[in-house]
């Protein structure tokens, strides 16, 4: 059988380089879908993929081997932006821009924050950070990474745990049997601090300059 990407993403929006990028990507895919089946984003911005937008549903044709390529068997856009998404990096409105705006899936990489959110905290302790994770995974006899990523999933997520114990890798697919109601998701949606918020996006411009 012929290798393929199943999945090809551009890793960072790096200026005067990512549209380019997309371009070649997408060159490719035209003259031969069965070398990439879909193109993917990651930490992708509102405003980085504003400025590749017209590049996406610009008019392409690509003649491979004497033949117009099959548009119809290919994705149009990108479908997926993969991006830090926890309860404590949480990013609703760009979120919200990629589902629902342009139905694209959003994965959420660093689900689980490490564990850094409720490692060092004490479920005796206030309703803040850590401590709601606690007490919402005592109340339904799950462990905290199993709410983290039940949150997620309940956000339409793609969630990312990594892993490389069997018996985590186990725990961490067991978030089916149980439901966090509305008041516990906002509880969850609350605990992102804007600080953090402001040292990721600094960090992310940081990398994306190279």
């Amino acid at each position: 059988a012929q290798p393929y990407w199943d999945l090809f993403y551009i890793h960072w929006p790096v200026p005067q380089v990512f549209v380019d990028t997309y371009k070649e990507l997408r060159q490719m895919q035209l003259e031969d879908a069965r070398k990439i089946r879909n193109i993917g984003l990651s930490n992708f911005h509102i405003a980085d993929y504003e400025e590749l937008l017209p590049h996406i549903h610009a008019d392409v044709k690509v003649v491979a081997d004497g033949q117009q390529a099959p548009s119809s068997s290919i994705p149009s856009q990108p479908i997926v932006n993969q991006m830090e998404v926890s309860p404590f990096m949480y990013r609703p409105e760009t979120i919200e821009y990629f589902q629902t705006k342009h139905g694209m899936c959003v994965a959420a990489s660093k689900a689980l924050h490490r564990g850094q959110g409720w490692d060092d905290a004490d479920d005796n302790a206030g309703d803040d950070h850590g401590n709601i994770v606690l007490k919402l995974a005592r109340r339904h006899s799950k462990t905290p990474a199993q709410v983290v990523l039940r949150w997620g999933y309940q956000k339409n997520l793609i969630v990312i745990a990594k892993t490389a114990t069997v018996s985590r890798m186990q725990e961490n697919r067991d978030i089916l049997d149980f439901e966090l109601a509305d008041a516990e998701m906002q509880s969850l949606d609350a605990l992102t601090m804007q600080e953090i918020i402001v040292e990721r996006n600094a960090l992310e411009i940081q990398r994306k300059s190279g």
